[in-house]
């Protein structure tokens, strides 16, 4: 009968296990470290998550109704730094308008589901609209801000002030594809979310989405 020593592999010098071949352990192992590099990513990546939650964590349960097509982002991040023209001409960029939440609506006069939106929007400004709140409407008429200013004229648009973003710079570098698009933009500078489509936006729905990123709840 053999002694308990004899019945104990001893493992070679190289910490392969008897009866694995070289390049088998080598898969393996590596195998294991690209799992590791996973979870270690879906770690960081929760953590991200979490320390973002406090800035959107409200917002989820809002997109209901009128907004039900809005997309909270889930990691919330700093809006491009894209120049575009202020209603009264100037030079504009989403950083000077941090301290306050901003509705931004890119539209434009020959787009019908813009068109149709745009007195709610005027009436969410009416209604919300100050020191904490703005309803930012851009247009991307090629024609610029006389295009736009004499449409919304036209159309007794008084609450609301165009900005204008003729060559769509601005559009593209927030990711737009379709007219209109309307992205939340918290104080801080960062995009709580998005919709995509036309909405009713002095809807009870859109108002509360609205107020939670105003209050941060």
């Amino acid at each position: 009968m053999s002694s308990p020593k004899e019945q104990c592999a001893t493992l070679p010098e190289t910490g392969v296990e008897p009866g694995v071949s070289q390049g088998r352990w080598r898969r393996l192992s590596q195998a294991a470290a690209a799992t590791r590099l996973m979870l270690l990513a879906l770690s960081l990546s929760l953590s991200l998550a979490l320390a973002a939650g406090p800035a959107t964590a409200g917002l989820d349960g809002l997109a209901t109704g009128e907004v039900k097509d809005f997309s909270v982002a889930l990691l919330p991040e700093p809006a491009p730094d894209v120049a575009f023209i202020a209603a009264d001409g100037s030079e504009m960029r989403l950083a000077d308008l941090q301290g306050k939440v901003v509705l931004l609506n890119f539209w434009a006069t020959w787009c019908a589901p813009c068109v149709r939106e745009m007195p709610s929007l005027d009436r969410l400004q009416a209604e919300l609209g100050g020191e904490d709140f703005e309803v930012l409407a851009v247009s991307v008429d090629r024609g610029g801000l006389k295009t736009a200013g004499d449409f919304l004229r036209k159309h007794e648009i008084v609450n609301l002030q165009t900005a204008s973003d003729p060559r769509m710079a601005m559009f593209r570098a927030l990711g737009g594809k379709v007219m209109p698009t309307t992205l939340l933009i918290g104080a801080d500078g960062k995009i709580l979310g998005r919709l995509e489509g036309p909405a009713e936006w002095d809807s009870p729905e859109a108002k509360a989405l609205v107020r939670a990123a105003v209050t941060g709840q």
